[in-house]
């Protein structure tokens, strides 16, 4: 369990950093086209490359030498990505068009553009964080299950 979790922290990471040079690329072409949400993206596309390079260090980590701290630091990691994209989500995409709503029955409530940068940019590095965390907990239940095992065969 500890070495499958450890495959799923890598791969999330390294899907993570592709996704997010993507976003970087796309932000960058939007930023030259003066799109709206282009830095925001930009932002989006840097934080989760910062955090699936991590997910991809300490994935790796696990491998050599698996310790507690290195998956409590992927965890987190991948847990800081999910609230991040969470609260930029909810911000973006459930208050702000609350507040600049005039209660028309042709203005729609969630704007279609701001949906579509959301999925398109943060989500799917969301997914792949998500993937992380759950690669975390299965390498954290490896490792006390692999404590469990040596201190039990010492014993006997």
């Amino acid at each position: 369990m500890r070495k499958g979790g450890a495959v799923l922290i890598v791969i999330a990471g390294v899907a993570g950093v592709v996704r997010s040079v993507i976003c970087i690329l796309s932000a960058s072409i939007g930023l030259r086209l003066n799109e709206e949400h282009a830095v925001l993206i930009f932002v989006i596309g840097w934080g989760g490359l910062f955090l699936s390079m991590l997910l991809v260090i300490y994935g790796s980590l696990i491998f050599k030498n698996p310790k507690r701290i290195y998956c409590l630091i992927s965890t987190v990691c991948s847990l800081v990505g999910v609230v991040l994209a969470s609260i930029v989500y909810v911000y973006f995409v459930v208050t702000v068009p609350i507040e600049e709503a005039t209660f028309h029955s042709h203005d729609p409530l969630f704007h279609p553009e701001d949906i579509e940068v959301f999925w398109t940019a943060g989500w799917f590095i969301t997914i792949y964080f998500v993937f992380g965390l759950v690669g975390g907990v299965m390498t954290l239940i490896g490792i006390a299950k692999d404590k469990q095992a040596l201190t039990e065969s010492v014993s006997v």
